[in-house]
């Protein structure tokens, strides 16, 4: 199954091409009888217990932030990762299949964390053998169901009316 996804912050990559923080949506398209589908989003966020233990060493939290994170230090103990799954909400069951934070040692590049992303399916048996970025927007609308069958309507009128026929005001 192909997975879109989405970097949510492009700006935490440093020049060598590692971070030790990322978020990234994810959403599986697949085709059947010739028509494309998609289904709920896959929220994960991926952090280095490297980037935790040097924010840390910066002394910039307060004792309740640094309790927290030596509680997440201590979750993946010797441990090569740790997934913390999040609650889901009965409304953003609508929208996500999953959410979860994922804790690895050390930082990471896009093709390491594409690896992690693939173990944490394989985890939750969610099958996957292909992965395709896109924009935000992109993945924002094909996500959205109202959006894409108003899109879908106003296509089938495209070639009758007019790619913008939709824009044009009404009158009687």
């Amino acid at each position: 199954m192909k997975w879109i996804y989405n970097i949510q912050n492009d700006k935490v990559w440093r020049e060598d091409g590692t971070t030790g923080i990322q978020a990234i949506l994810l959403r599986p398209v697949w085709e059947e009888y010739g028509k494309t589908y998609t289904s709920g989003i896959v929220d994960l966020q991926l952090t280095a217990i490297e980037y935790i233990n040097n924010l840390l060493s910066e002394g910039v939290f307060n004792e309740d932030e640094t309790e927290f994170l030596y509680e997440i230090i201590e979750k993946t103990g010797g441990k090569e990762y740790h997934i913390d799954e999040l609650e889901l909400t009965e409304d953003s069951k609508e929208i996500y299949l999953n959410r979860a934070e994922i804790y690895i040692q050390k930082s990471f590049d896009l093709q390491n964390l594409l690896h992690w992303v693939k173990i944490y399916f394989t985890v939750k048996g969610y099958p996957c053998n292909e992965f395709e970025e896109t924009d935000f927007g992109s993945f924002a609308f094909d996500a959205n169901p109202f959006l894409r069958a108003l899109s879908d309507g106003v296509k089938r009128f495209e070639d009758k009316l007019g790619s913008e026929w939709w824009k044009k005001k009404c009158e009687s």
